[in-house]
């Protein structure tokens, strides 16, 4: 049954998107649902006739708006894994209207805003915003520590998953990310631990970085 009620919810994900692009003129002529948030503009009448239409019909098929968040997002993730940015974004926003406290939405806004090179300020703001979120996963500590590492703010990473690891001990990726900061330091001890301590939590590793830092 959740399968075929998700098949529903897939089909009728894309009409949406089609709706709201219509809908939806921007000055730069960018859809407000390409951006963050919808854009954060003051919507208009049909805008917000089009957003109640899509949240009773996930509720019609018995999703609850947290649960179908979830569905959505995740195959946001999937659209980004494929280098398909624009329906990554429809969907992250389409989780978003659907529970502002996930987390994963503003983690994938901050993903986004990363991979097609905007400003550090605006991928740090949504990555800050998605910590502060209650429902979703902790992913975000760990794609936020990866990004730190990328503008060379080793120190600031490590505040921020040593964060990870205190909202959730088992947070994935934290342990492995904080591995890698160690190597790069060349704190060898330090990324030998780490790296076990990732193994032993599921974490992803490179093969033979365990082994590699453990016997320097």
């Amino acid at each position: 049954m959740y399968f075929f009620r998700s098949i529903i919810l897939l089909i009728f994900l894309f009409s949406f998107t089609a709706c709201s692009v219509s809908a939806s003129p921007v000055n730069d002529h960018v859809p407000v649902n390409e951006r963050p948030m919808y854009g954060n503009i003051q919507k208009n009448e049909a805008m917000r006739q089009a957003d109640e239409k899509f949240i009773q019909f996930i509720l019609s098929k018995g999703f609850t708006r947290e649960t179908a968040a979830i569905d959505v997002i995740k195959r946001g993730w999937k659209f980004f894994q494929n280098k398909n940015y624009k329906t990554a974004m429809e969907r992250f926003n389409q989780g978003w209207l659907l529970d502002p406290e996930n987390a994963d939405s503003y983690r994938g806004f901050a993903v986004l805003a990363a991979e097609t090179n905007k400003p550090r300020t605006e991928v740090e703001k949504y990555f800050q915003m998605a910590l502060t979120k209650n429902h979703g996963s902790t992913q975000a500590y760990a794609d936020f520590g990866w990004y730190l590492i990328t503008q060379n703010e080793l120190d600031k990473a490590i505040v921020i998953l040593q964060k990870g690891l205190k909202a959730d001990s088992k947070a994935y990726n934290v342990r492995s990310t904080l591995a890698f900061i160690s190597y790069l330091k060349k704190n060898y001890p330090q990324a030998c631990k780490w790296a076990k301590d990732a193994k032993e939590n599921g974490d992803k590793l490179e093969k033979g970085f365990l082994e590699d830092m453990c016997q320097r």
